[in-house]
């Protein structure tokens, strides 16, 4: 016999006998419907694709392809006319092909043909595939899950003067210059942090972002609306999102304020400890861990991905009437865990010092107004309204300016995004209600974070001497459903496919989509270019 074999399609017409009722049909289209189907030859063990073009009452026509080791199968066409118990096979070299049916059962037909005298068995099935599909390409990066808000979650307890004013409708340089000289007790606080996690969420292993607020180390709250909103956010698209609070406020000094953002830096790895303690619970993925701010929040986040024991501020040792405060994990809670944090959304912070960033390749994307008169964009001292008491209080700071050029020269990916003429508190009008920028910064941290939980990009790429196989890598890979257009699926796993494409057919490619362990989803298509060369290209 000549032919050759190959399409794929889905959800073939119903679960349907082939051939079934083969001995009482009477009209050709009681016998076969609109279908592929599998022809093996198992005398000779060869094996042929059928593809039906049309059925009337006297005759079906259709191509008839062999599977062999190339690329493409070239196409056979065929008449076959039906009688009672056989088919006849007609081809277009005008050879003819008697097939005798001995057995029907379960979509399945078993019979015999005569090929130069030989007497030869074949089996008929329907060729079926399952449809192919598209996971989970909206994650992370769309909202698509409702979100359960865990409130006041406590993750560790440590002595400090507060952990919460909400700032809704305080002016923070306001509260900063009447505040300097309030008499103050530190006591135990307890640290607590708001969790949202995504409901009905079936990925085992979730990115978790970590949001800090900020309010000059003095003011402000996890729950405030900015946070409240951000965190609802990011849940529904995916992740597992916290907001903590942490403890703040100081007594007046030149060393105090940098004590008290030493702390809330501890805060935050406590915070962080304690959630890669209970990661089952939370079903967070360890691997990444993002952790953005604003303002003193930021300051905090940088800190946590950046700062280590050896860059301590010398304000955070013993002195005179202070005590040593320890090593950064040596606060809040008992948990040990270590961990590393992927990338940080820097929202209109500062650093003392730019060799911190030495420590650790954590991405940056930045968001600043370069007429910021809290912290400064670029260089400077911090809270311009306080005037000449500014270098009593306070070192000078290196703002988001220069914390993007340090990283780009470090090889850090960074991104800057400058607000020109705008100042600080860039989310907020000034009836301090969110206003456009908000969601902006929110749009660009989802793209930034998105690139980062998709480091192993899905390529197709085809075996150098078996050309009909077809791999990817499945490092990250956590399920991935192969198609074939023009052509047809010999076999497959998630990691690769074998595959044959129609000569006849004009669009020839491979197709490949599924979704990461951390539920990110990916595709990726090979375009099968010269078929008579077997050379292929691909792209994205």
């Amino acid at each position: 016999m000549k032919s050759s074999f190959f399409s794929r399609i889905f959800k073939p017409v119903a679960c349907v006998f082939m051939l079934i009722n083969m001995f009482s049909c009477k009209t050709i289209d009681d016998v076969f419907y609109e279908n592929n189907y599998m022809f093996e030859n198992q005398t000779d063990f060869k094996t042929y694709f059928v593809r039906i073009d049309s059925i009337n009452d006297s005759d079906v026509k259709g191509r008839m392809y062999l599977i062999d080791d190339e690329l493409t199968m070239q196409a056979e066409p065929f008449v076959m006319t039906y009688s009672r118990k056989k088919c006849n096979l007609i081809f277009q070299d005008s050879s003819v092909y008697v097939l005798k049916i001995k057995k029907s059962k379960n979509e399945r037909i078993e019979g015999t043909f005569v090929e130069s005298s030989k007497k030869k068995k074949f089996v008929l099935y329907p060729y079926v595939t399952d449809e192919c599909e598209y996971l989970n390409l909206g994650r992370y990066r769309n909202e698509i899950f409702e979100v359960e808000r865990i409130p006041d979650v406590k993750y560790g307890q440590a002595k400090g003067f507060w952990t919460s004013i909400p700032d809704d409708t305080i002016d923070v340089t306001g509260i900063m210059m009447t505040s300097f000289f309030n008499s103050l007790k530190k006591k135990e606080q307890d640290l607590e942090m708001d969790i949202y996690i995504p409901k009905n969420d079936s990925v085992e292993k979730r990115p978790l972002i970590m949001l800090i607020h900020g309010g000059a180390f003095f003011i402000g709250d996890k729950a405030t609306a900015p946070y409240q909103k951000w965190c609802s956010h990011f849940a529904s698209l995916g992740y597992v999102c916290v907001s903590i609070n942490y403890r703040m406020g100081f007594r007046v000094n030149s060393k105090a304020i940098e004590r008290t953002a030493y702390q809330a830096t501890q805060d935050a790895h406590a915070a962080m400890r304690y959630l890669l303690a209970k990661q089952d619970i939370y079903r967070i993925d360890p691997d990444y861990l993002f952790v953005g701010g604003a303002s003193a929040g930021s300051i905090t986040a940088i800190n946590l991905a950046y700062l280590r024991n050896d860059n301590r501020p010398e304000a955070t040792y013993s002195s005179f009437m202070m005590e040593d405060l320890g090593d950064i994990e040596t606060s809040g809670n008992d948990y040990n865990e270590s961990f590393k944090i992927k990338a940080i959304a820097n929202m209109w912070g500062s650093v003392q010092d730019l060799d911190i960033l030495m420590n650790s390749n954590a991405s940056i994307i930045s968001f600043h107004g370069d007429e910021d008169d809290v912290l400064p964009y670029r260089f400077g001292y911090p809270f311009r309204a306080l005037g000449e008491f500014q270098k009593v209080f306070f070192d000078e700071m290196y703002g988001s300016y220069y914390i993007d050029q340090k990283a780009r020269e470090l090889g850090i990916r960074s991104k800057l995004h400058t607000f020109h003429g705008e100042g600080h508190t860039l989310h907020l009008d000034e009836n301090r209600c969110l206003n456009d920028n908000f969601f902006t910064i929110q749009n660009e941290i989802v793209d930034f974070f998105y690139e980062e939980l998709n480091p192993y990009p899905v390529y197709i790429n085809q075996d150098g001497f078996d050309i009909q196989m077809f791999t990817i890598d499945t490092t990250e890979v956590e399920v991935a459903d192969w198609s074939v257009v023009g052509g047809v699926v010999l076999d497959e796993s998630k990691g690769s496919v074998r595959a044959s494409w129609f000569d006849d057919d004009m669009c020839h490619e491979l197709r490949v989509a599924g979704y990461y362990k951390n539920g990110i989803g990916f595709e990726d298509v090979f375009v099968i270019k010269e078929m008579r060369e077997n050379e292929g290209y691909s792209y994205e």
